[in-house]
């Protein structure tokens, strides 16, 4: 079994509309998707690590016509947990069919960065990784930033 780090590229169309706000926003300084169901059902839920003020990102999940539900929890000084379930898009379930391979494991936390690019860890055979990076949407492209057997760390 192999890793491989990744940065997924997306356009300007194929990024998520939360993922275009925490880059635009002062007030939010980082965002980790830390955990997700795997039932896709027309919605998703996700469970994010935030750093930064929850006013606004409230403010922005409250006028998502999207947004089921979500809830935001403090965790420590500046930051904030978010369980948010939504209706998916198009673009999100091409996006999460790339990797839903039963081969692949995606190591969480997957990373938003300010650049508007995501960086993200899967593990499996070579084939289905490149099957995936492959496989993604209109709008995203990957490059490999890491590959090697593996170790998970201890701790």
């Amino acid at each position: 079994m192999k890793y491989a780090r990744l940065r997924v590229h997306h356009t300007a169309e194929a990024r998520h509309p939360m993922h275009a706000f925490e880059m635009d926003h002062e007030a939010i300084d980082s965002a980790e998707l830390r955990h997700w169901n795997t039932v896709l059902d027309d919605t998703n839920t996700f469970v994010f690590r935030v750093r930064g003020d929850p006013d606004p990102f409230r403010a922005k999940l409250e006028a998502r016509p999207s947004t089921v539900e979500y809830s935001l929890t403090p965790v420590s000084d500046g930051a904030f947990d978010c369980c948010v379930r939504e209706r998916a898009t198009a673009t999100d379930e091409g996006y999460i069919d790339a990797f839903a391979r039963g081969s692949l494991v995606v190591i969480p936390p997957i990373r938003f960065n300010p650049d508007g690019t995501t960086d993200l860890t899967v593990a499996g055979p070579p084939a289905d990784v490149s099957g995936a990076v492959a496989d993604l949407p209109d709008g995203m492209r990957a490059t490999v930033r890491s590959v090697g057997p593996y170790r998970r760390r201890a701790g």
